[in-house]
């Protein structure tokens, strides 16, 4: 088997210009500086017990007292070891130094798509820097959103590849779904992939109207059935994070539903608490304006009074 270097040249100079312009853009960080971000110094915070656990043990504690009183740490810090999707997702960063390493995944990533959109490869290079930088991908990066920078730069290569599978080439489209959407879970941010998912969803009913209409089911079929195996076996490489979480999430105060039941509102009707109202009273606020004034004064008890008391 011999490599077409004439059709390969396009995707070697996209790589390189695309590790070249992260390098320029975040020039400090290839002199040892570091972007301080909150949310980060915050996970770290969260995360020193469990990693000192680690150190020490050679094991993962699954639980850890530096949040809310104790929780479990699925969602803080485990290491799976037997989970190789990490470990590409570190082949796919080829070692660059953060944050060049991400603004590298958002252009290779959008070059991967616009390849399986059919777009020709100097005019996807061009396309994956204009979305590579985008403003709102620095201020997630500045933020300390890292998951969330992660989940979105692969998620456009996995939706290009179930895309590609639907338009015509169903088993490459199939493969380079099951690969970056394995890589978007992977990331671990399920607000974004829960976003993806629902995308899919309706893109999925196009192609299940336009394929209806064409005659095609059982064409159709094919390719809805590769593309379900395809996201079941993505969804496995990442059930020890995806099961964890699930088995503490009922727990939480995001397990239960928020609505009231229309039976139990009048009982609810008498109940109201009186102790903001007291402390109103109190500050010697004003009622009215405080009630008008109140939307904007802030989301916090505390915020409300300091606003009023003046």
């Amino acid at each position: 088997m011999t490599i077409d270097w004439k059709k390969m040249l396009p995707h070697l100079v996209a790589v390189c210009v695309f590790i070249g312009i992260a390098m320029a853009y975040f020039y400090p960080a290839m002199q040892g500086n570091m972007l301080k971000s909150h949310d980060i110094k915050m996970h770290k915070g969260m995360a020193k017990e469990t990693v000192d656990h680690r150190a020490d043990f050679g094991e993962e504690p699954l639980w850890t007292n530096s949040a809310f009183g104790g929780m479990p740490a699925t969602q803080i810090t485990v290491v799976y070891n037997s989970n190789l999707i990490g470990k590409l997702h570190k082949v796919f960063m080829l070692g660059l130094p953060h944050p060049i390493n991400y603004l590298f995944l958002y252009m290779i990533g959008f070059y991967i798509f616009l390849l399986c959109m059919k777009v020709d490869p100097w005019l996807a290079l061009a396309g994956a820097i204009a979305y590579g930088l985008s403003s709102y991908f620095f201020i997630i990066m500045g933020a300390g959103h890292n998951s969330k920078a992660v989940a979105i730069a692969y998620m456009a290569p996995a939706l290009g590849g179930f895309l590609l599978a639907y338009r015509n080439k169903v088993l490459l489209g199939t493969a380079v779904m099951t690969l970056f959407m394995s890589l978007q879970i992977n990331a671990n941010h399920p607000q974004v992939t829960y976003y993806f998912f629902i995308m899919l969803f309706f893109i999925f009913v196009y192609y299940v109207i336009k394929y209806i209409k064409d005659k095609s089911l059982p064409s159709l079929a094919k390719r809805t059935g590769l593309i379900a195996l395809g996201t079941l076996l993505a969804i496995s490489t990442n059930i020890p994070n995806l099961y964890g979480t699930a088995e503490y999430s009922p727990h939480t105060q995001r397990g239960g539903s928020e609505l009231t039941p229309v039976k139990q509102l009048s009982q609810y009707a008498n109940e109201i608490d009186t102790s903001v109202l007291n402390k109103l009273k109190l500050s010697g606020c004003d009622m009215p304006k405080c009630i008008l004034e109140m939307p904007i004064a802030g989301n916090s008890s505390k915020d409300r009074l300091r606003f009023c008391n003046y």
